[in-house]
């Protein structure tokens, strides 16, 4: 049995073994039909293109784990059909049963496969802008700052003359900045947080031909 809270809606997940096995995808790829709705297996098996057996594995799989139930048995055509549906509309798992060594970790599981597919698509049009065609043509530049300390950034070759602005009118629509130094008041980072916010919320709700990769952030830096 779980050790957990339940309420009609919400599933509270405590055990780290159910809480790892309910983020394994093959868990979250057979529950996922049965969320919110009760379906058979013969129609979930058809669905997902799957045999019998297989689904059915599954599913004793879920229930025991206590992430699906049986909840009706219908007697048609001479035979009894099985209706499942998931323990739940919300599963939560607390930080303590999760995997994860800390709460970083945790994040950067939602949220690295988001950063890796914005930095495929920034780099992919990022060459075409500038036409680089090697490998050579781009690295890591190693030099001091303007306060005097060492830093690593990425780009092209120091020699190689790109002349490309992305800012102007027709280069591709990019941007990657990071400001790690930024010194505001706290009234004016709410402000900023503010108007980020505003931003992303009117850009987001325009219905254009494109589809674009933001990440938009803002955090007090830790002091060290």
């Amino acid at each position: 049995m779980l050790k957990s809270f339940r309420s009609s809606h919400l599933l509270e997940v405590n055990d780290p073994i159910q809480a790892a096995a309910l983020l394994e995808p093959n868990t979250l790829r057979f529950l996922t039909p049965f969320m919110g709705q009760r379906c058979s297996a013969d129609r979930v098996a058809r669905e997902m293109d799957l045999s019998l057996n297989t689904l059915l594995y599954q599913i004793k799989r879920l229930i025991k784990l206590g992430f699906l139930e049986q909840v009706e048995q219908i007697s048609r055509s001479g035979r009894s059909i099985k209706l499942y549906q998931a323990s739940a509309e919300l599963f939560f798992i607390p930080f303590q049963a999760t995997p994860f060594a800390s709460p970083e970790d945790m994040l950067l599981r939602e949220y690295e496969p988001l950063y890796r597919k914005f930095l495929a698509a920034f780099i992919e049009a990022a060459t075409q802008m500038v036409n680089l065609t090697a490998l050579h043509d781009i690295g890591l530049c190693v030099s001091r700052d303007g306060e005097g300390r060492m830093c690593v950034q990425h780009g092209a070759h120091p020699l190689r003359e790109l002349n490309v602005n992305p800012l102007e009118p027709h280069a591709p629509a990019i941007l990657i900045r990071w400001e790690d130094s930024l010194q505001l008041d706290f009234e004016d980072a709410k402000a900023m947080q503010l108007e980020l916010f505003e931003l992303l919320e009117r850009y987001g709700a325009k219905q254009g031909s494109g589809t674009y990769v933001a990440h938009i952030a803002l955090a007090p830096a830790k002091q060290e």
